[in-house]
């Protein structure tokens, strides 16, 4: 999984990168591969925790291989184009690798992280966020046997004011009100905004509505497991 410390590691990696191609015209060979090894230092560490089978980044690999060979030998004539291909091509696509693992990290539902995974790579937001709500309503319709239909508002209302469904909500009346109002504000203050069309979100709040969505996902698998046995029991 990548987190905020890849990212920054990544822009360091990066700034070593452009500082070889910068010097690339007035260095020599040993002086290039000197910066070239500060770079390999920080670049193979990342790209070790991040990819470790390097599937994202064979470029990169080969690029860097090639260029270590000719500097060694003192023959920088032939690297440069991988210099500028690390730059511009290995290095971002690197970094595409990396922000979409941000958006869609190891501990997301992976329902809700298959709905949104490819809207967070062409960058569509709004989508993402439009598209986590159906995971949601579809999980609680499930887990506490809701029939097909009631979404939004009114699916809410149904788990936790009146009781509807084959695995009934068992809490004390102030944690189904606590619940109700969570879920009920939640749909209201994210869904029916962006379902608008008039508001263009930001990665941060794309992927905070996601992490939250995931987050109550869990939260309410628990509490409707624990329902469900207490249910059973009365059943007895």
């Amino acid at each position: 999984m990548s987190g905020i410390r890849e990212l920054r590691d990544y822009h360091q990696v990066y700034k070593a990168a452009l500082d070889i191609l910068y010097a690339w015209d007035d260095e020599d060979a040993p002086a290039l591969l000197r910066k070239f090894e500060h770079f390999a230092g920080l670049a193979k560490p990342l790209v070790d925790s991040t990819d470790p089978e390097w599937n994202n980044c064979r470029a990169l690999g080969r690029h860097m291989t090639f260029m270590e060979r000719n500097l060694g030998r003192g023959q920088k004539e032939f690297s440069k184009s991988d210099a500028v291909d690390i730059v511009f091509s290995d290095l971002p696509a690197f970094a595409d690798f990396l922000f979409l693992n941000v958006a869609t990290p190891d501990h997301l539902d992976p329902r809700l992280a298959q709905a949104t995974s490819s809207l967070f790579e062409i960058e569509d937001y709004a989508s993402v966020i439009r598209a986590s709500f159906p995971v949601l309503s579809s999980r609680l319709r499930r887990i506490f046997g809701v029939p097909d239909g009631s979404d939004g508002e009114n699916l809410i209302n149904d788990i936790f004011a009146r009781g509807a469904g084959s695995n009934p909500v068992v809490l004390p009346q102030e944690e189904k009100t606590a619940y109700r109002n969570l879920l009920a504000g939640f749909y209201a203050t994210y869904r029916n905004k962006w379902n608008h069309g008039d508001y263009q979100p930001t990665f941060s709040q794309a992927r905070g509505v996601v992490e939250m969505t995931s987050t109550l996902i869990k939260d309410l698998e628990l509490l409707a497991e624990a329902s469900l046995a207490a249910n059973t029991r009365a059943e007895e």
